[in-house]
C-alpha cells in the first residue's frame, strides 16, 4: 500500500488520506451537480464535492507499460483502498 491522494480543508482541518495498492487512482469533481439535494435536504452545487476511486491505469489493456488489469478465469481479485479521516 502506499498513499495516493491528501486532501485538506484548511478551514476545518479535515483531512482525508487515501492508501491503495492499486496502480493508479481517478480523480473526479461535481461538475454534473446542479442543486441535487443531500442529507437533511442540503443542495450541492457544480464544484460542491470529489470522489478518489483507487483503479488500474486507463487503457491499460493496450499499454503493456502500465501493467494487465486482466483477471484471468480461476484468479482471484484482491485490492485494498483505505480512506482515512483526521483533523489538523
Amino acid at each position: 500500500m502506499r498513499t495516493a491522494a491528501v486532501v485538506s480543508e484548511p478551514s476545518t482541518g479535515r483531512v482525508m488520506t487515501v492508501c491503495t495498492d492499486k496502480p493508479a487512482i481517478q480523480f473526479y469533481i461535481g461538475i454534473g451537480l446542479n442543486g441535487e439535494s443531500g442529507k437533511d435536504d442540503h443542495k450541492y452545487d457544480k464544484y460542491a464535492g470529489l470522489c478518489l476511486e483507487s483503479q488500474f491505469c486507463p487503457d491499460s489493456p493496450n499499454k503493456p507499460q502500465f501493467g494487465s488489469c486482466v483477471l484471468k478465469a480461476g484468479e482471484e481479485y484482491r485490492y485494498t483502498t483505505t480512506y482515512t479521516f483526521s483533523a489538523e
